[in-house]
């Protein structure tokens, strides 16, 4: 039995992307479905989201004077020095001098494709993600495509090590409004080069004024390096609320998820549960995660996108309906918390 969970607090010092949203979805269903279990987060003084509504019930304990890597490597550690707490770590890392960890690895991009990162981010990665999986007593992926590359590179861990979990979706709820965007594709996600945005923008800008796209992200310099300049049938959304993504989806025409690589897709379920016609890369965890429910198309061919969405755009949903009650976070929750029980 399970009496207490210390969890690494960290991801709230950092933008809210896939990890950090997933931090937040376990430990909303924590509370809501395991109250006989204490949940402490441990975080830095410094929290991005200090400012902002955190409805936790569980205790938030401030440690430390830094954030970043030496807050997580140092002064987390000396704060949990005397602790026996299974310590859940959200985000790839951990503290390496603690001797309890379960950490959710979501992807290895960082050696799949190490050009898609700043130098330091690979060092860091490099250095410290074998020796925190070594010594980790279990590490939760999120998905089949993921622990492969997983143990691809890491191949001194047992497989049974290595648990999947897929993730949930967020469950809109909303109150419906006018559609005053007219008809559009809709995209979102963080803006980095993994999403491969500058395809999908290059596929507007050459379809012309009549087909416009809605992009929902954060624009950072690394995009504005990439991409000098907007067609006009493309607009940026950012820092809008759930309600504002409610009616943002329910209104689309199509939703496009065009990664070249990734851990799994929530953009993707919480699309599916609008019911929507959903064009995805042809990657290999797409294949694994959404069968033949969504549109495919080649991530690298502009070509191949321009068609199918010209195929698409004036004709209706007819795909398969995708079940989405093995995606909720309550059956991912349980399965997490059946894993701290055989720790």
């Amino acid at each position: 039995m399970i009496k207490s969970i210390l969890i690494n607090g960290r991801f709230l010092t950092q933008d809210l992307t896939g990890v950090q949203r997933v931090a937040f979805e376990y430990i909303n269903a924590l509370e809501k479905y395991y109250i006989d279990i204490e949940i402490k987060i441990v975080a830095p003084q410094k929290k991005y989201f200090k400012s902002k509504n955190i409805d936790f019930r569980s205790e938030i304990i401030e440690v430390g004077t830094q954030s970043g890597y030496f807050w997580e490597q140092i002064e987390l550690p000396f704060f949990l020095k005397n602790k026996t707490d299974i310590l859940l770590n959200f985000c790839n890392l951990a503290p390496y001098f603690y001797h309890n960890n379960i950490i959710v690895l979501h992807d290895v991009a960082f050696l799949d494709n190490p050009s898609w990162f700043s130098q330091n981010f690979i060092r860091v990665y490099k250095v410290l993600i074998p020796k925190l999986l070594k010594k980790s007593k279990k590490v939760i992926t999120v998905s089949q495509f993921s622990k492969k590359r997983i143990l691809k590179y890491y191949s001194f861990l047992d497989a049974n090590k290595v648990k999947v979990i897929y993730n949930g979706f967020t469950t809109f709820e909303g109150k419906k409004s006018e559609n005053l965007e007219g008809k559009y594709a809709l995209m979102v996600g963080s803006i980095n080069r993994r999403k491969n945005h500058k395809l999908v923008i290059d596929t507007f800008r050459k379809l012309g004024g009549n087909f416009k796209l809605i992009i929902v992200g954060n624009k950072g310099k690394s995009f504005d390096y990439e991409i000098n300049d907007i067609p006009d049938n493309v607009i940026f959304k950012s820092e809008i609320t759930n309600n504002e993504l409610f009616n943002l989806y329910n209104h689309s025409n199509i939703v496009v998820c065009s990664s070249l690589y990734e851990g799994f897709g929530l953009p993707i379920l919480e699309a599916l549960q609008f019911n929507k016609k959903v064009i995805v890369s042809d990657i290999e965890v797409f294949r694994e995660l959404f069968n033949e429910s969504v549109i495919y198309f080649d991530p690298l061919s502009k070509e191949s996108l321009l068609q199918i969405i010209k195929e698409n755009w004036s004709t209706s949903n007819t795909l398969p309906i995708f079940d989405l009650h093995n995606f909720s976070w309550k059956s991912s929750t349980a399965a997490l918390v059946e894993t701290l029980k055989s720790n």
